[in-house]
Parts: structure tokens; sequence; C-alpha cells
């Protein structure tokens, strides 16, 4: 079946000028599926009018859109769904509803009827059924209408084969896809465990170690405090060789146990480290920085990490530095202008022997506590 696609005017001017019979299907919103409307499209689909070698125009109108309410206008209550079949004069030469019963072969003979009006009003002569009866029409059409039946069946089962199978490739690639998916994750959730457990270990193996120089540190400071600490003799080893790295990581220790991890370039020099010390305020006085093992005071600043070779990290320590005790001022202990005061050293006094004695004198002979004089 060939539908007009055009405008209804232009549809009807076509009929005109080629003098052909005008069909109008009116029908419901084909995304409403209701089942009347679903019964004539299942007709329509398996009729092939050109069998009747009459021309004809048709078109398929929508319930609800302006073409309907102007066939309304002319061609009062139509009934949908329904068919009309039009004449050159305007005239109704049948309309086919589904009010009465229906099926497919009363379908084919109001169709054949239809025509044969049509075409008998109009001089059209079929050459292929103009030996036939109205009987033999409708068989042929009958024919017609099952081997085209039989071929959208065909086409049907087909397509509904095709489908299947690919809801089952559909159904294996989706199966795969998240069997991959699941297995990029546990192997991400591996890679993650692995990670986590490899810095867990490393961080581990950190605190131990540096556990292990703080008790060796407090061990030294104990051996220095009773002076029974002993410096140990130093073994020939290689020259130690910085591992060469863009970056250092510093981690600082200051008095009271806070820490703090600095990140700098390599090349950049100490007095970097220093100025982080002074301007974050962490540590309030005078300060050294110094290597935590071995123990080293670092004193030229200008000098980079890798010159200290601490790269790719270390570990520096904030010492305080002590300030010299104050020196105490002594002031001159005048003599005294009497030279009879007593002086005296420990319990033993010495007291003058006359007033114009000398000094000298004074100072060999010398006053027990007992009354009796020493020389």
């Amino acid at each position: 079946m060939v539908w007009f696609e055009g405008a209804v005017s232009e549809a009807v001017a076509k009929s005109k000028d080629e003098k052909a019979i005008f069909i109008v299907y009116l029908h419901h919103k084909l995304s409403e599926k209701q089942g009347e409307t679903e019964r004539f499209e299942a007709f329509w689909s398996q009729i092939d009018l050109g069998f009747f070698e009459v021309p004809y125009v048709a078109i398929r109108v929508e319930i609800g859109s302006t073409y309907f309410a102007q066939f309304a206008s002319i061609y009062k209550h139509p009934v949908v769904p329904s068919t009309y079949f039009i004449g050159q004069d305007g005239k109704v030469i049948d309309i086919i509803s589904l009010i009465e019963e229906i099926d497919g072969d009363i379908f084919i003979n109001r169709i054949t009827k239809a025509f044969d009006t049509f075409a008998g009003k109009n001089g059209y002569k079929s050459s292929v059924g103009a030996s036939m009866t109205h009987e033999q029409k409708n068989e042929h059409v009958k024919q017609l209408v099952d081997k085209a039946l039989a071929l959208k069946q065909q086409k049907d089962l087909a397509e509904s084969h095709q489908k299947e199978i690919d809801r089952i490739n559909d159904g294996k690639k989706a199966a795969e896809a998240k069997e991959a998916f699941r297995e990029k994750e546990l192997k991400e959730t591996a890679a993650s465990l692995k990670r986590q457990k490899d810095e867990d270990k490393a961080y581990k193996k950190r605190l131990l170690d540096q556990m292990e120089l703080e008790k060796r540190e407090r061990q030294i400071d104990e051996e220095r405090r009773k002076g029974i600490y002993t410096q140990p003799k130093k073994t020939p080893t290689a020259a130690t060789v910085a591992v060469a790295s863009d970056r250092c990581q510093i981690q600082l220790r200051y008095p009271d146990g806070k820490t703090a991890v600095k990140e700098f370039d390599s090349t950049t020099s100490l007095q970097a480290l220093y100025d982080i010390v002074v301007s974050e305020k962490t540590f309030e006085g005078e300060f050294s920085i110094v290597s935590a093992f071995p123990r080293k005071e670092f004193v030229d600043l200008e000098k980079n990490f890798l010159d200290y070779q601490l790269t790719p990290r270390s570990c520096i320590l904030v010492v305080p530095v002590q300030s010299a005790p104050a020196e105490t001022k002594t002031t001159d202990i005048k003599k005294p202008e009497d030279e009879s005061l007593v002086r005296q050293r420990t319990n033993i006094r010495s007291l003058p022997k006359d007033g114009n004695a000398s000094s000298d004198d004074e100072r060999t002979e010398t006053w027990n506590g007992n009354s009796t004089t020493q020389l």
C-alpha cells in the first residue's frame, strides 16, 4: 500500500488531475496503540491496490489534526477508525469501519466493490481483471494478500530471530564488560592494598629506626652525664655518596618532640631550611640544625642538601644553643682606713700589737682565740 505524503489539498488536486479514486484513512494516534486502529493497520499492510490497475490517491489523517477537522466539516460525523472511498464527484462510494464485524475477506470484498464501482463510473477497464468475475477478483486479491502476509510473517520471523541473536550477543557483551570491570576493580584493589602495605611497612621501619636512634642518643647522653662515654673508634668505610635526586625531603624534629616534614629542591641551600624554622616560630631562642645520625652540626648554611649528602631524605634536629653564663662582676674591696679592724681568717683572728706597729709585724703574730699570742 502506497500512501500520499503531501498535504491534503495536494492529494485532492492530484486525484482530480489523474482522475483517481480518492481514499481517506482516518485513524487514532499510533502511539496510543488503539486496538481498532491496529486492526486497520494490519489490514492495510497486506493490501496492494495496484492489482486493480485503477489510479488512486490514498492519504492518512490522524484524529485531532487540522486535516481531520477540515475533513469532518465536509463529511459529517466521521467514524474513527474508518476508510472513505470518494469518487471524482466528491461523493462517498463506500465507508469501511469496524462498527460492523469485519475480517480480512470482508475487507477485501468491500475494496473490490469500491474499485469496480469507481471504474464503471469513470470508464476504466482493468486488463488484468477484465475477464474475471467479481468473485474471481476477490479470490485473486485474497491470494495476493495471503502472499503478502506470508512474506510479512517471514520477514517478521527473520527480524525476531535477528533480535534474539542481538539480545544474546548484547547479553554476552554486557556480561563480558561486567566481568572485565570486575577484574579491573579487583586488580586496582589489590594494587591499592599492596601499595598501602608497602607504605605501612616503610613507615614502621622509619619509626623503628627513629626509636633506635633516639634510644642510642639517650644512652650517649646518659654516658656523657656519668662521664663514662667513649668515642667509638672509626672504622675505614667507603666514601659516602649522596643519592642524586631532584627533590630532598627533610623531617624536622624539635626539642619538644614535635616534627614537621618539608621538601626542597636538592640544590637549595640549608639557609632555606633555617629560615623556615625561624619564620614558623615553632621554636623560640637561638638554635642550630644538626643531622640526627651521624651527629653533625651544619655550620655552612650556604651549602645545599646535595653537598651535605642529605638527599633524597634525612632527619634534621633543631637543637637549642645554650647561652654562656654571665660573668660575675667583682667589686673592688676597699681596704679599711682603720687598720685596727679585725681581719678574720676562718676561726683565727689577728690583732695589732699596738697602734704604731707596722702591718708586717701584724701579719706575723696571730691570736688563736684562747688569749695566747702566737708568733
